[in-house]
């Protein structure tokens, strides 16, 4: 979940490219974007893939600022019907980029709430008995016709004691 997040948010974080299309197409537009954003918008680069990381770092850095603009320019009573129509589309991009961030987020929580207790931090601070008795019941109630509990409970026992020991090869005793 956690990488489908990321891709979202870099495909989506092309939104910076026509961000920067729409305000650099008019001088107005630009000015506003500059009253809002200390920063201005640059265009990606074809050809470097680390250039990407210049206007993405901008929107991620200014972005309510950014809508702010945006806000204005959709609002504004002297603003064009075509900068009007590009504002209102942007609106409706990032509306839909932040909905789909928050889904995830939340769907990241619900099954952090289920399995948090596998991080090995959790997992070194849990005696067996705990792991035994309430995660293994946990997993073992949520999933009656996949999981057996005791069964459970010794794999997640198992797990733990491969987590400490990768842990102390790896030197984080």
């Amino acid at each position: 979940m956690c990488c489908s997040s990321l891709n979202l948010v870099g495909v989506n974080a092309a939104t910076a490219v026509h961000e920067m299309a729409y305000f650099s197409a008019s001088t107005n537009r630009w000015e506003v974007l500059l009253k809002y954003s200390p920063l201005a918008l640059k265009k990606e680069s074809d050809t470097r893939w680390s250039s990407r990381r210049e206007p993405i770092t901008v929107v991620h850095k200014h972005l309510v600022k950014i809508v702010e603009a945006v806000n204005l320019l959709a609002l504004d009573a002297v603003s064009s019907p075509k900068t009007k129509s590009g504002a209102v589309s942007l609106l409706k991009v990032n509306n839909r980029i932040e909905a789909e961030l928050e889904r995830r987020l939340q769907s990241m929580q619900e099954v952090n709430e289920i399995f948090g207790f596998l991080s090995p931090k959790q997992l070194m601070t849990l005696d067996n008995k705990t792991l035994r008795e309430e995660a293994a019941t946990t997993l073992a109630n949520l999933y009656p016709h996949d999981l057996e509990k005791d069964e459970l409970a010794v794999e997640i026992e198992n797990f733990k004691y491969s987590v400490i020991g990768s842990d102390n090869l790896a030197g984080n005793e």
